[in-house]
């Protein structure tokens, strides 16, 4: 069975801006290319070109590529729904999840997560634990930041996967 995409809610601008690329149809072969990646190198490589075709990325850009990564992670562990409002990620997890019990009572018993509802959990990205709060890793106005964040906080999550 196919997983579907998965539903990501997120409040940082996430595009190419017209003024990084100005032609629509260079826009829409990029926005393709990374609609179709399926592995975290090919969304590296679209990153790549996308320097060498028009320089440095903007913020907006910077953004649609950790969403991309994002993306790839949440359908990787079968999340069907992912928002984030920090500090707060929250996730919605398909009963077909690879994700293991053992993994996710961990995640609960040591405060790293909590359920909201049936399938969902949320996660304080600036608790590394029940007794240890870490100051956030970035300032919440550095939008990219914050998704780089999520990002690697994801990576560490599903290891096991």
């Amino acid at each position: 069975p196919s997983i579907p995409e998965p539903d990501l809610k997120f409040k940082q601008a996430a595009f190419l801006p017209k003024s990084y690329i100005p032609h629509e149809k260079t826009r829409l072969v990029f926005y393709k290319k990374l609609a179709a990646a399926t592995e975290e190198e090919e969304i590296e490589q679209i990153k790549t070109e996308l320097k060498d075709f028009a320089g440095s990325l903007p913020e907006e850009t910077k953004n649609l590529i950790f969403l991309s990564h994002l993306r790839l992670l949440a359908k990787k562990a079968h999340i069907r729904e992912m928002s984030y409002n920090p500090p707060f990620l929250y996730m919605s997890l398909a009963d077909s999840t690879p994700l293991s019990s053992s993994l996710i009572l961990q995640w609960i018993e040591t405060g790293l997560g909590e359920w909201q509802n049936k399938n969902t959990l949320k996660f304080n990205l600036y608790r590394t634990g029940p007794e240890r709060v870490s100051s956030p890793p970035c300032s919440p106005a550095l939008q990219n930041d914050n998704l780089l964040h999520v990002w690697k906080f994801l990576k560490d999550l599903f290891c096991e996967i």
